[in-house]
Order: structure tokens, then C-alpha cells, then sequence
């Protein structure tokens, strides 16, 4: 078949493909623009999401880090006040356990020169001598009398476990206690091994304390010595020694109130802590607070962590002047007790 168009038929069709031309090329550029516009609004969309949530983020953190910030001021806070508190603990119980050794010395020098000590010494060797370096003769027992009362009253009102009088040859001419150490030499079996040897020694010179060390019948029965040498008419005849138990130095450092649940304040030596000077719990002091009495120079507060429990604690220390002794005061309280300071009942608190 022959399909050859009239030219009046080409015509048209070129006239209307020219008439169409532009309606399609205008379609496609509306939809080209519209499609753009459309990816651009939800560009521009997501680019709004997006820095709203930045926003919201970054002002989490910025709360989160004002909040730190504010945490941290209170809980330094805390600490200074706790520190401050702790400063004022250790300074008072310094005043008292110095004023108390300072009495103490005082005691010996003043008794060990009192004319009514010193006939006791002369009479209560001379007995001793006489009856064959016993202490239940006679003559002994007669001096006891005459003495015994005065001394022990002496005892009792100066808070002395013991007031005991040696001889130069280091025997124990009168126990105001009665012990087992009357009638003993400070050079021989039991005594040798005991504080009171060295104590004696020293005493023959002077005013001397000898420091708590276990003592006769157990390791646990510690006790200090203040010695001072008796004169009549002009020479040594004897050593006045005044024994102190752990009991009244413990009654110093045992108060703790205001200290909250964990407070505890501890008389530390070179060797470590003294037993049964510790007020409060009875953890265990760390290694580094023992090693506080031989720390020259060291900061008056610092942070401790307890040797068998890792608890962290305030503590602060301070040096006692007491001659002869190198002691220190240390108290400290858990470091979680200072940041949170409430206790299960009122008053318990540290900081309050």
C-alpha cells in the first residue's frame, strides 16, 4: 500500500509538532523545577531538624556541665568546711594532750623534790637493804605505814596506775599498787625486758617519759613511764617512777562527738597508731598513715585510702610537743560522709 501524505497534510503535521514543541519543553522544566524545589524544601527541612537537635544536645551538656560545675563547688564546699572541722578537732585534742603530759611532768619534778618523798626513799631502801632486799620485813612494813597513804592518795589524785620508788641499784623498794614488780631489779628477769629498765636509767639524770610499751603480764598491758631522780642532802638516792596506763590518754582522744559515723581520731607514733587510742570505727589505718610521725613537712589535710577496705578518707594531722615523745594527732572522717553529710538519726552528721 502506498501511505504517501498530501503536502497539505505535512504541513499540518509540522505546524503542530512546532505548536507542541514548547507546551512539552515547558512541561519538563516545570516538573524539573518543581522536583527542585521539592528536594530543596525537605533539604532545608531536615537542615532545621537538624539544628534543632544540635541545639537540644548541646544545651544537655552544657546543663549537664553547669550542673558539675555546681557539684563540684558544693562538694568542695564540703570538704573546706570539713577540713575546717577536722582543724579544729586535732587542735583542741593537741591543747588537751599536751596540757596533760605537761601536768604530768610537772607532778614528777615537783613530788620526786619534796622533802617527805625523799625521807620515804631513804627509809624505804634503808628497810629494804636491812632485811635482805625484801619487801615484807618488819622494818618494811613499818615505813609502808608511815607512807603508804600519803603516796597513794598522790596516785589517785594525779590519775598514775602506779607510783614507784627505785633504788641507784635499780630495785623496787615500794609499789604503791602492790605488783608483782616490788622487790624486782630493773636489771634482772622480768623488768630487764620492760619499759620501766630504760626508764630508770634515764631517770637517774633527769626528768624523762619513757613511751607506752608492753609491760609485765601481756603485750597488751602498755604503759608509759615518767622518771625523776630523788635527792637527799644534795645526792641521788633513788628515781621516782610514776607509771601511766593507756586510760586517761584514751579519755582524751575517745570523744568524738560532732564527728559523724565515721569519724575517728588516733595518737599515731612512728610504729603506727597506739591501741586503744583510737576513737570510732575500728578499721584499719592505711600504710600511708603510719607513716605520718615520720613525714617532715607534711600537709596538715590529705586524702587517705584504707589499707584493707579502699575507703577514701579526710584526714588531718598535726604534731604533738610533748618532750620525748614523737607522737601525732590524726583525725579523719570517709570521704562519702563529707560529700553526703546525713546521718540515719539526727546530729549524726559530720559537717552539722
Amino acid at each position: 500500500m502506498n501511505f504517501r501524505l498530501s503536502l497539505r497534510k505535512k504541513l499540518l503535521l509540522i505546524s503542530l509538532a512546532i505548536g507542541l514543541l514548547p507546551v512539552f519543553l515547558m512541561g519538563l522544566m516545570t516538573t524539573y523545577q518543581g522536583t527542585k524545589a521539592l528536594r530543596q524544601g525537605e533539604l532545608e527541612h531536615l537542615q532545621s531538624v537538624r539544628d534543632l537537635k544540635k541545639s537540644h544536645v548541646e544545651e544537655f551538656f552544657l546543663e549537664r556541665k553547669r550542673d558539675s560545675d555546681s557539684l563540684m563547688e558544693v562538694i568542695q564546699l564540703l570538704q573546706n568546711e570539713a577540713s575546717a572541722r577536722l582543724q579544729h578537732i586535732v587542735d583542741n585534742k593537741k591543747q588537751y594532750a599536751e596540757l596533760f603530759f605537761k601536768e604530768r611532768f610537772v607532778d614528777a619534778k615537783v613530788f620526786s623534790r619534796s622533802e617527805s618523798l625523799s625521807q620515804a626513799m631513804e627509809q624505804f631502801t634503808g628497810a629494804f637493804k636491812v632485811e635482805g632486799n625484801q619487801t615484807t620485813g618488819v622494818a618494811w612494813k613499818a615505813v609502808v605505814d608511815r607512807y603508804a597513804v600519803e603516796i597513794d592518795q598522790y596516785r589517785k589524785e594525779r590519775d598514775f596506775a602506779d607510783v614507784l620508788l627505785l633504788d641507784t641499784d635499780g630495785d623496787v623498794v615500794y609499789s604503791a599498787a602492790q605488783r608483782d614488780e616490788m622487790g624486782g631489779n630493773v636489771y634482772r628477769d622480768p623488768l630487764d625486758q620492760t619499759p620501766l629498765k630504760a626508764a630508770f636509767v634515764a631517770g637517774l639524770k633527769g626528768v624523762h617519759i619513757e613511751d607506752f610499751a608492753p609491760y609485765l603480764s601481756t603485750s597488751s598491758n602498755m604503759s608509759a613511764f615518767i622518771t625523776a631522780p630523788v635527792h637527799r642532802f644534795g645526792e641521788v638516792v633513788g628515781v621516782l617512777a610514776l607509771r601511766l596506763s593507756m586510760a586517761p590518754v584514751h579519755d582524751i582522744v575517745q570523744t568524738s562527738s560532732g564527728m559523724g559515723k565515721s569519724g575517728r581520731v588516733s595518737i599515731v607514733t612512728p610504729g603506727g597508731p597506739l591501741p586503744r587510742l583510737d576513737s570510732g570505727p575500728r578499721d584499719h589505718l592505711s600504710s600511708v598513715v603510719r607513716d605520718v610521725a615520720q613525714t617532715a613537712g607534711m600537709p596538715s589535710h590529705r586524702y587517705v585510702v584504707e589499707g584493707h577496705t579502699g575507703t577514701v578518707r579526710l584526714t588531718s594531722a598535726v604534731p604533738l610537743a610533748i618532750p620525748g615523745l614523737a607522737w601525732h594527732l590524726e583525725a579523719g572522717v570517709n570521704l562519702d560522709e563529707v560529700i553526703n553529710p546525713v546521718g540515719d538519726k539526727a546530729g549524726e552528721d559530720f559537717i552539722t
